[in-house]
């Protein structure tokens, strides 16, 4: 059984909430995150989150993958689970946003939240786009349980798993249509 988590922010929006609530989707906290480990669920989680979401454009050509985020690989190590690398291709053409990048980053950090935000595919409409999408699996990354596990612990964990999803992107760029593709690190 699988435990998607997501934005805190999306939560606080009835209707929103309840759709992504009835799916199972609980908050990206800590807390969230250590019980559905202790009850042996696997969780699906996106580390690139919204920074992806603000620093993606259909038409580019990248595959952009935010780099930022290092609590999912603190916390594999503290329960000792395994990571699993998953890279989407094509993704970030399915729906466009508006490009105000530095107004859209200042409200995620103040407000958890990239406004303006409007998702458009379609003829500007919020309907996605008809793209082929393909999604790699990589194998499991082993965890050895570290209960405090140091900056440099996580540090090394966190760029195995960034060499293992380079490695899918160059393994299966061609058949996802990719070939002429990059793929992107974004740092901040």
């Amino acid at each position: 059984f699988a435990c998607p988590l997501s934005a805190s922010v999306v939560h606080y929006f009835p209707g929103i909430r309840d759709v992504i609530q009835v799916l199972g989707a609980r908050e990206v906290t800590r807390t969230t995150f250590s019980d559905a480990l202790k009850s042996h669920q696997s969780i699906f989680v996106v580390p690139g989150g919204q920074a992806e979401l603000v620093a993606s454009q259909s038409r580019q050509r990248q595959v952009r993958v935010f780099t930022g985020h290092k609590g999912f690989v603190r916390m594999a190590l503290e329960h000792g689970v395994s990571l699993v690398p998953v890279l989407s291709f094509k993704e970030g053409e399915i729906l466009d946003n508006v490009r105000w990048p530095a107004l859209q980053r200042w409200f995620i950090k103040h407000f958890a939240f990239p406004c303006p935000y409007f998702p458009h595919g379609w003829s500007g409409l919020p309907i996605p786009n008809r793209v082929p999408l393909m999604i790699a699996i990589g194998a499991p990354i082993a965890v050895q349980k570290v209960i405090k596990p140091t900056t440099d612990q996580v540090d090394a964990l966190h760029t195995i798993y960034f060499d293992r999803l380079k490695d899918l992107f160059t393994q299966h760029k061609d058949a996802a249509g990719c070939a002429d593709y990059d793929l992107v690190y974004i740092a901040n």
